[in-house]
């Protein structure tokens, strides 16, 4: 890169352009009109929203054009060392993102830029997709992807060129990329204020003439009065329908009518200012819910997924913002009602002159202006809805009206998904689906996901799944993400630990955040050992989260008490459902090719692990595969099953074991040898049921193989990461130390001998529970009993809004939370300060409470100044990591309770009593004040009280219900201080963690001192 700060450029039109480098017109100019805008709520200050205009977009152009040159994020293409500005630019009422940042200047005819950071000289073909708001959705989705859809369309080989593309974009960006046949090698990624040369590019003149913004827009009390116009917000109609067309069709929209028809869009903010925020949103969302509103955050669902989501809206509900642009995929004739402050300036016609081209209806509802202090700009004012008025709106406007029986939900259903990546998993599940199936007060789905891993084949893997179900006869839908919208499950079944090999609204932690329970049933029989084997098989954020684990053993459960983080308290012993299709060996049909070449033979079953790399782990392939190989050469008279693990063969290749020529040489040895057979089955039960014998690598199958009763042999590797805690299973197996011990083994398999059996099969019930074919049933039956018990007190309850069910969903939520960390790191390095100074100011004290203690944060540094500290709360989860905390430290003098704070028993009257963010989840005040009552009744004179919480800076509370299931009571902080002042509580120390001006809250912490 050299370096380069300033450069300055002549400003050149497109008809200039055009004309110069004979430019093809690709689109035609374009006229149309574009109705009133109906307006709600507060007044709109804009008159022309009340009538239509005539709108005419010029021509679209394209033309190769050599010594390109860009300056990144900039707006204006440099061609022929001239700015080309677009046809409806006017400096009067068009700032450029560079002028607004102080990097460009204009005048005359001329632009100068400041600040820039480097200059680099690119030998390329390309097509140029940055600038000014390159970096949104919605313009990137209207003004820069278009282009690429219209070369593609006019025939031009854009296998020729590389892309740019803004270092930063979002990822659903690129994906959309990607479905028109871009690879990620064809990317460029262009930095902000870096000058760019290219030696030729493929110049498409603007598609969309979108104002980027008014002039001092971002300079409070300048040009606050100045009204939009329908022209600021510009589109090519033939654009629009073009991208929207293309898109679709790309997307291969499967099972439209299971997604929503009524869709709440939650606005995620860009940054910290000009947010444009629904402060009441939290409201909004919980009315438009009751309402039959699905509420959909498009920043956690990939593009494709979003075009599926909205591809059977009837009407949205959005905050105005980069999101609604999907529009584009609801179908013609949709109902938008767009919620937007009553700020003068604000451009009406942006999103309505796209609902225009799309054939829908749109309607504005606009709040009132609130001065929160995190906004800027007027337009991106954050404001409040009037919620009577949206109701109001959503019942009257437009001429379509819903169905009020469509894409209902059966509340009094227990609804369940389960998530199916890979066909070789099915087993475990089978079971689970079928007992779900007939259960009368569950509704449940199956659904198929990517498998994302560099040893899988993802094509060939949803076909097997497609295959695989098709054989089951059971429906299998397809985009899981957006099924987690219509259906809104209250629980799914993850297959695997591997947030990673999931979509990203499928990791664990998202659905968590959406108020999602998660189950686990671990998807292979775990054996392996290795530090990093037992935190992946044990302590992953899937376990961590479960609402509950289901297990195949005490000894299994004892694990999780060991290895999980948070220990045992959320899994249950039901059996293994896998097993559930194993019970009856020997009628198990075996195909009639398989069963011809076998030609009675004994039969001797190997399954190689996958992990061939080295340093080893747990495949033995490099030890064994030499000597297996030659006793299937040197005994014809025993049969030999190959039963590699899925990933063996991708594996294989990638740590260049072989290459392709040895896959294919290997694979034809099976088919031709008369004494050998490859099993790539998604099921394992007919190679267990035509075999009489198995060698395996560390794996599930050391346990699957077991209730066969057949013998086992254990190949071991001495350098490998050996077994878990299951391993001393082994110990009455068959093992293989050398390649030597492998014929032996086979020649005892050929004579029908297996002096360990009796041994065996005796220590089968201690490794593996219910091996009755019931698991499956056992664990649909938990559910039932148990989801129900939780629904009955929250959703399901009589009332869901009222006081005693809030409080039910807060407690179910902090029963089942893994942790109590739910806000950035900065937070608690803020608190962790502000509780040491408090700390530092308290004397030694003899006995002490610590209420809602959590994994012990703050109760093992409190323990410093106390003789005795007993500490409470009621997630066992939580309870179970704090008491790991104190081994760790060797903290003696602290007792962790399991119990809620109203089931306290002291044993002398406390010094002081500590509540961590306790109160905001206490919902009902008279509980509130129930606590604080016995608080001051229990304390010792100048007892102490250590109090930190959320609280309002407004003289109301505020209830919030967080889309996890976590309901907070935000109390007002003056009036709690009065509260705590009538109780006789003084306050010796206050500390401000955090305050948002913007929301109205503050984070404190209090020391008080009581005295009589």
């Amino acid at each position: 890169m050299q370096e380069i700060k300033a450069a300055m450029f002549e400003l050149n039109t497109v008809g200039e352009t055009v004309a110069k480098h004979h430019a093809i017109e690709i689109l035609p100019a374009s006229t149309y009109t574009t109705p009133a805008i109906p307006m709600y709520g507060e007044p709109c200050a804009n008159p022309l929203v009340q009538r239509s205009h005539t709108l005419t977009h010029p021509p679209v152009y394209m033309a190769e054009v050599n010594n390109y040159k860009i300056i990144g994020g900039c707006a204006f293409p440099i061609i022929d060392d001239k700015c080309v500005k677009p046809q409806m630019f006017a400096a009067s009422t068009w700032e450029t993102w560079e002028q607004a940042k102080g990097n460009a200047l204009i005048k005359d005819n001329l632009i100068a830029y400041r600040g820039l950071i480097g200059h680099i000289k690119i030998d390329e073909k390309v097509i140029n997709l940055c600038g000014n708001g390159s970096f949104n959705y919605a313009h990137w989705m209207t003004e820069f992807l278009p282009q690429l859809v219209l070369l593609k369309q006019s025939g031009l080989d854009l296998a020729e060129y590389k892309v740019l593309v803004f270092e930063k974009s979002f990822s659903s960006m690129l994906e959309a990329l990607y479905m028109l046949g871009f690879s990620q090698s064809q990317l460029i990624p262009i930095k902000n204020l870096c000058f760019y040369e290219f030696t030729q590019a493929q110049w498409v003149s603007p598609v969309s003439n979108v104002v980027f913004q008014r002039p001092n827009a971002n300079s409070v009390g300048k040009n606050e009065e100045e009204l939009a116009s329908p022209s600021q917000a510009l589109f090519h109609p033939e654009v629009i329908k073009k991208t929207r067309n293309t898109f679709l069709n790309l997307a291969n929209v499967k099972n439209k009518e299971n997604q929503p028809e009524k869709i709440f869009i939650k606005r995620t903010p860009g940054g910290k200012k000009s947010t444009r925020l629904v402060v009441n949103e939290l409201e909004i969302q919980q009315l438009l819910e009751n309402n039959g509103f699905v509420t959909i955050d498009p920043s956690l669902l990939d593009f494709e997924s979003q075009i599926s989501v909205f591809s059977n809206a009837k009407i949205i509900v959005s905050p105005s913002g980069a999101a609604l642009v999907n529009m584009l995929w609801a179908p013609e004739g949709a109902e938008l009602v767009v919620l937007m402050n009553n700020s003068q300036v604000v451009n009406y016609w942006y999103f309505s002159n796209i609902a225009k081209i799309l054939g829908h209806q749109l309607c504005y509802v606009l709040g009132k202006t609130v001065q929160t202090g995190n906004w800027i700009d007027i337009n991106h004012a954050d404001f409040e809805i009037d919620q009577n008025e949206l109701i109001k709106v959503i019942n009257t406007f437009g001429k379509a009206k819903q169905n009020d029986n469509a894409n209902t939900i059966n509340v009094k259903k227990i609804r369940v998904l389960l998530t199916i990546q890979h066909a070789s998993v099915w087993p475990s599940l089978k079971s689970v689906y079928i007992a779900l199936k007939k259960s009368p007060g569950i509704e449940v789905k199956v659904i198929k996901s990517p498998f994302i891993h560099v040893a899988e084949d993802q094509f060939k893997q949803l076909n097997e799944l497609d295959e695989l179900f098709k054989k089951e006869n059971i429906t299998l839908e397809t985009l899981a993400e957006n099924l987690v919208y219509s259906f809104k499950p209250h629980l799914i079944f993850l297959q695997n630990p591997y947030d990673s090999t999931r979509v990203k609204l499928l990791h664990s932690h998202n659905l968590h955040s959406l108020g999602i329970r998660t189950a686990y049933v671990p998807y292979g029989i775990e054996m392996g050992g290795g530090a990093e084997n037992i935190q992946n098989q044990f302590s992953t954020d899937v376990q961590k989260q479960a609402w509950r684990v289901f297990l195949r053993s005490n000894r299994n459960k004892a694990m999780y008490a060991r290895h999980c983080a948070i220990g045992d308290a959320h899994t249950v012993v039901t059996g293994h459902p896998k097993f559930d299709s194993q019970q009856d060996f020997v009628s198990y049909p075996i195909s009639a090719q398989l069963k011809t070449k076998i030609a009675g033979r004994k039969v001797v079953l190997w399954s190689p692990h996958f992990s061939v790399g080295l340093p080893a782990s747990w495949s033995t392939y490099r030890i064994y595969n030499q000597m297996i190989m030659q006793q299937v050469e040197a005994r014809p008279d025993v049969f030999f099953i190959i039963r590699p693990h899925p990933l063996f063969f991708k594996e294989m290749l990638r740590q260049q074991v072989w290459n392709e020529s040895g896959e294919v040489e290997f694979r034809k040895l099976c088919a031709e040898k008369d004494n050998l057979w490859l099993d790539e089955n998604a099921d394992c039960m007919e190679s267990f049921a035509a075999s009489n014998a198995i060698m395996t690598d560390v794996g599930s199958f050391l346990l699957e193989y077991l209730p066969t009763k057949n013998p086992i042999m254990y190949l071991h590797h001495p350098e490998g990461f050996g077994l878990n805690d299951d391993g001393d299973l082994v110990d009455h197996y068959y093992r293989a130390n050398l390649p030597e011990d492998i014929p032996p083994f086979i020649d005892m398999v050929s004579k029908g001998q297996d002096p360990m059996r009796e041994e065996r099969i005796g220590v089968t019930d201690e490794y593996l529970f219910g091996l009755d074919g019931k698991a499956g049933q056992r664990i649909a039956d938990y559910i039932v009993e148990e989801l129900s018990k939780e629904l009955s007190e929250t959703e399901w309850h009589p009332n869901p809004l009222s006081e005693e069910a809030l409080q039910n969903k807060t407690n179910h939520y902090w029963k089942n939370a893994p942790s109590t960390l739910n806000a950035p790191p900065v937070f608690y390095e803020l608190k962790d300060k502000a509780f040491k100074e408090a700390l530092s100011l308290l004397p030694t004290l003899d006995y002490a409470i610590d209420l809602g203690c959590g994994e012990g944060r703050y109760t093992l540094p409190l323990s410093k100044k106390c003789k005795q500290l007993d500490a409470l709360d009621i997630s066992p989860k939580l309870i179970h990591v704090a008491n790991k905390r104190k081994q760790k430290f060797n903290i003696l003098n602290v007792s962790f309770v399991n119990t809620s704070y109203q089931e306290m028993q002291l044993k002398k009257q406390p010094d002081l009593f500590s509540c961590s963010d306790l109160t905001s989840s206490i919902i009902d005040n008279l509980d509130f004040a129930k606590l604080m009552h016995a608080i001051k009744t229990n304390l010792t004179e100048q007892g102490f009280l250590l109090l930190s919480d959320q609280f309002s800076l407004t003289q109301e509370d505020h209830t919030i219900q967080a889309p996890s299931g976590l309901v907070t009571k935000i109390r007002s902080l003056e009036l709690f201080k009065n509260f705590m002042a009538s109780l006789g509580l003084s306050i010796v120390s206050e500390a401000t963690i955090s305050e948002s001006v913007a929301h109205g809250m503050t984070a404190r912490l209090y020391l008080f001192r009581f005295s009589k």
